[in-house]
């Protein structure tokens, strides 16, 4: 009633993971997931193959001002705990995705590497950025430190495990002779070596 206010300390910021299971992420402060969330960093390098994003784990607490991607139960909001100190937080020395806090307007040419996080046929990942556009707060975008060649889209794929996001219409049934594919189906007849590939149905990486 005498006009005066009272301010509650934040201690959680709230995130909701998109319906693809995926969202990107940024805080200006250093933050600790909830349990059964994960968040994952793209390092320099631009380990691009089969138009594909090489993405590594985020081993321990994220810190202030680094965009990561979290990876989650679809639809679902998390509190995303604020911490008071630096114990914990991860070294993502090289990390190209650039935080966005603010909410800010990103531009890209198509031949300066700035990506936006984007849903394209089915797939996660994301793509070349042709025009202005405003990000929300506390995301990320991609900026590769290479550009030359990229892909107009980069699907996600998390390092050590074979599990490609959003690959689709894939026909099994005439795989099983043996015939090499890439990810998006195309006849492969001589594999490179680290690539990955599908063979009978499974993924593989070519040795």
């Amino acid at each position: 009633n005498n006009g005066s206010w009272e301010l509650i300390k934040v201690t959680t910021l709230p995130l909701t993971i998109g319906s693809n299971g995926w969202s990107t992420f940024s805080a200006p402060v250093n933050v600790a997931l909830p349990d059964g969330v994960k968040a994952f960093y793209v390092k320099s390098g631009n380990r691009i193959e089969n138009n594909a994003l090489t993405l590594d784990d985020v081993e321990g607490n994220i810190p202030a001002n680094q965009g990561v991607i979290i990876k989650g139960t679809k639809g679902e909001t998390i509190n995303i705990s604020i911490l008071e100190d630096a114990a914990g937080i991860a070294n993502l020395e090289g990390n190209q995705l650039v935080a966005n806090v603010d909410g800010n307007k990103i531009t890209g040419t198509g031949g300066d590497g700035i990506y936006a996080f984007a849903t394209y046929q089915s797939k996660t990942g994301f793509m070349k950025l042709m025009t202005t556009v405003t990000l929300g707060g506390h995301k990320c975008y991609l900026k590769l430190t290479n550009p030359a060649g990229s892909a107009s889209f980069l699907s996600l794929l998390v390092d050590g495990d074979d599990d490609l996001t959003g690959v689709e219409g894939v026909d099994t049934e005439v795989e099983s002779d043996g015939i090499v594919y890439d990810l998006f189906g195309r006849k492969i007849s001589q594999p490179q070596k680290g690539s990955l590939y599908i063979r009978n149905g499974r993924k593989f990486i070519a040795k």
